[in-house]
């Protein structure tokens, strides 16, 4: 969808890129931290109806929800 944009993470050392997710988040929103069980995860929704949880130390998607409707706020 023209709303969805990519989410990258950069290692806060040098600047270089670490990862990359296609289409993981709406251009209209933020993606969020979830704390749990010591760990942080990134929730973030698509404008197409995708919700991620992705792993921020290596940009693995964990799991995906589909069919959600657009996600203009964060």
């Amino acid at each position: 969808a023209p709303n969805d944009t990519g989410l990258a993470g950069f290692s806060s050392a040098t600047g270089a890129r670490l990862w990359e997710v296609p289409s993981a988040c709406s251009r209209h929103a933020t993606p969020a931290l979830w704390f749990h069980d010591g760990r942080t995860f990134l929730v973030s929704a698509t404008w197409s109806g995708r919700l991620h949880l992705i792993d921020p130390a290596n940009g693995r998607v964990l799991w995906t929800m589909e069919n959600l409707g657009p996600t203009a706020f964060t």
